[in-house]
Parts: structure tokens; C-alpha cells; sequence
């Protein structure tokens, strides 16, 4: 009957939230086919769940405040990937731009060491597979699109992430 939260009890921030309803969306995407010419009606309702899994992360980023964050970005990519998915290309180079400008913002361009900052060896091998994986997506739409590439070469001094797997990343590797 208490309203306040027990030790074992977390907040969930907005963005994180946003983030698992995108990784659903994409999963669900995966094994759904876009409607075309509505084949079934079954496709199209599950294509629309879909379609409501990433509504609702939109307005879940919308009501985003505060400084830009890696957790941020990380949001807006799984955008991108699922306006790709469901062929929406204009719509996700608009977001893929917004992407850009907070990896920019929050300087995962630039190379940093242990000493520079306080950052963990995860969120530093987040932040390299981040920005790598969007300077990839960023040649990919730059050519299929044919407009100008947002991540300029030599705008990066970020080395490559590790290569590693992601449980070994504290252990191993720190």
C-alpha cells in the first residue's frame, strides 16, 4: 500500500522505455511483411501492431528533456532502422539527421581516454559501436538517396570499438 518504490523496484526513464518498444517494433518487423496490396488481412493487423510499438516510442522521445545522451541517440537510430525497414526513406533521413547532430552534441566523434572522463568501458564501446554503425548507415543513404553524406571523415578521431563480445566487455577488456 505504499506508494513509494521498494529497493527492488526501478525507475525506467522514458528513453529507455523507448528504446524497448523500438527493439519490438524492429523484431515484430522482421517477421511481419509490409502490406503492399494488403495480402491478407492477418499481415496488415500485425504489420499495425508494428506500426503502434514505434508510435508510441515516438511520443515517448517527443516528451524527451534535458541534456543530450548516448541513450538518446541510441532511440533515435532504432528510428531510423525502422522507417528503413517500412520504407519510409525521407522520413528516416530526417531522423537519421537528428541522430547526427546528438552523437555530435554529445562528442562520441571524438576519441577520449580513461583519464578524459569517468565513462565505463560499455557505454565507451556503446558509443564506438554507435557512431560507426551511423557513419555506415550514412554512406548507405547517402548513395541510395544520392544526397550528401552528414559525417564527415575527417570530422572523426573515434577509434573502432573493440572486438569483443558483449559479455566480455567489463571483464576482460577493461
Amino acid at each position: 500500500s505504499a506508494t513509494t518504490p521498494g529497493p527492488a523496484t526501478a525507475v525506467v526513464s522514458l528513453v529507455s522505455r523507448a528504446i524497448i518498444l523500438l527493439q519490438c517494433a524492429i523484431a515484430s518487423l522482421s517477421a511481419t511483411p509490409c502490406p503492399t496490396n494488403i495480402q491478407q488481412q492477418t499481415d496488415h493487423l500485425d504489420w499495425q501492431k508494428c506500426e503502434a510499438y514505434y508510435q508510441l516510442a515516438e511520443q515517448m522521445l517527443s516528451k524527451e528533456t534535458g541534456t543530450p545522451s548516448l541513450e538518446s541517440a541510441q532511440a533515435r537510430f532504432l528510428t531510423v532502422l525502422y522507417l528503413l525497414g517500412t520504407s519510409r526513406m525521407n522520413q528516416a533521413w530526417f531522423n537519421f539527421g537528428q541522430t547526427v547532430q546528438l552523437l555530435m552534441a554529445i562528442g562520441v566523434h571524438r576519441k577520449q581516454t580513461r583519464l578524459d572522463s569517468p565513462t565505463s568501458e560499455i557505454t565507451l564501446q556503446c558509443s564506438k559501436r554507435l557512431l560507426w554503425c551511423c557513419f555506415t548507415l550514412d554512406q548507405y543513404l547517402s548513395l541510395i538517396l544520392g544526397r550528401p553524406r552528414l559525417l564527415r571523415e575527417e570530422d572523426i578521431d573515434q577509434e573502432y570499438p573493440s572486438l569483443i563480445n558483449d559479455e566480455n566487455i567489463g571483464s576482460t577488456h577493461s
